[in-house]
């Protein structure tokens, strides 16, 4: 019963700490531009204001932001059919995510597109937010290198799990996971090391891939490089992790077991046994730990299956519907009847009901107004954008 109280006051901790203002006098006396307008563009049939507002929802969830009941309302409002003002003051973001955010909206607001339709399109503020790295690691206040990652937690060398070349579900070459010790949420952390090398002897270490819990029990991930600092992804000739979106999309908000059937390998079941034990009492110790926020905050993520919502927000801005792409074009003005836009794509591999896609690079020709790069959503590019370097 005490150690229940103990972590029931140390969430409600977290939750005001988070949520406060953590800046200087200074900081605080100059106002933050934390509002911005956005265009929903219906991509398939049955697509309603209440979906985009669960998958934005769980966007600014994997953000970091708590999303507290008492402002929900607040920090999402239609202002017509298709433009909701997002108030990012209002989602629970920690002071230093906000200052993040406010240089980040300066950008966006100042694009092409959004001089142009006074709104910015809900799936590329999710791309550019979500999806570019660099944004991803700034708002989330990630480690800026893995020492300073380590250093925080005390991770357990008896937890050791080495996956062989083809034994890991995530690259083909040698993978050597690190778990902490961890007694609460906030202790939880994990390491996976990626490299050349067929045997634990002539391991050589490229990259590490990690992750640790924030204070809303939603997972951060973030790859390190050779040099131990932060890196776009993971290197795809070493690892299929791809961008910390990847991660998330592949973790759905948890500790992820092996892909690999363990029983295949019958003189490491032992460990990989050991292994799954402590990936359930984390995944069991979240699932309590987020219970406790309930009557705080806002209930989308009871329901874990529409995650699904959050990826189609920029699913469907990069891969765009005949439905979408007349909807962008009718903004302008533009008969899509005289352009026969190619169809690139049947359906979706993923969403098969996305159906006739045509590609973004066709219609942003046409449109002429997207001045951010095109992005991959998940897959590591070398030339990554990042608005914030100035």
């Amino acid at each position: 019963m005490k150690l229940r109280v103990i972590i029931t006051l140390f969430i409600i901790y977290l939750f005001n700490t988070t949520c406060s203002n953590k800046i200087s006098s200074n900081e605080a006396s100059i106002p933050l531009d934390l509002v911005i307008d956005l265009r929903w563009i219906p991509s398939y049939e049955n697509e309603t204001q209440d979906s985009i507002e669960i998958g934005l929802k769980w966007i600014m969830s994997y953000l970091g932001a708590m999303l507290p009941q008492e402002f929900i309302k607040q920090t999402m409002v239609w202002s017509d059919e298709n433009i909701m003002t997002l108030d990012i003051s209002k989602a629970g973001f920690s002071s230093r995510a906000e200052r993040t955010w406010a240089r980040l909206l300066k950008h966006y607001k100042n694009s092409q597109e959004y001089k142009t339709y006074k709104s910015m399109d809900i799936g590329q503020f999710v791309l550019l937010s979500f999806n570019a790295s660099w944004h991803y690691y700034a708002i989330t206040a990630a480690s800026p290198n893995l020492t300073s990652f380590q250093s925080q937690y005390e991770f357990d060398s008896d937890s050791k799990l080495v996956f062989l070349p083809g034994r890991s579900g995530v690259t083909s070459g040698l993978r050597i996971v690190h778990s902490s010790k961890a007694s609460s949420v906030n202790r939880i952390a994990h390491t996976a090391e990626e490299g050349i090398g067929e045997n634990i002897n002539d391991f050589k270490k490229q990259e590490t891939e990690v992750f640790d819990i924030m204070p809303n029990g939603q997972p951060r991930f973030a790859v390190y490089g050779l040099d131990g600092n932060l890196k776009v992804g993971g290197n795809p000739l070493l690892s299929r992790a791809g961008k910390p979106a990847k991660c998330m999309w592949c973790h759905e908000s948890g500790v992820q077991l092996p892909f690999r059937v363990i029983n295949k390998y019958p003189l490491e079941l032992a460990n990989y046994k050991k292994f799954n034990q402590l990936v359930n009492t984390q995944n069991d110790m979240l699932d309590n730990y987020y219970n406790n926020f309930l009557p705080r905050l806002d209930t989308f993520r009871n329901q874990k299956n529409l995650h699904y919502l959050a990826e189609l927000l920029y699913i469907t801005y990069q891969t765009p519907t005949t439905m979408r792409a007349e909807g962008e074009l009718a903004l302008l003005n533009i008969d899509n009847d005289t352009l026969h836009l190619p169809i690139h794509m049947s359906y979706h591999h993923e969403f098969k009901f996305l159906k006739n896609i045509v590609s973004r690079k066709t219609l942003d020709s046409i449109t002429n107004l997207h001045t951010f790069p095109t992005l991959t959503s998940r897959e590591t590019t070398v030339n990554e954008i990042n608005l914030l370097v100035n």
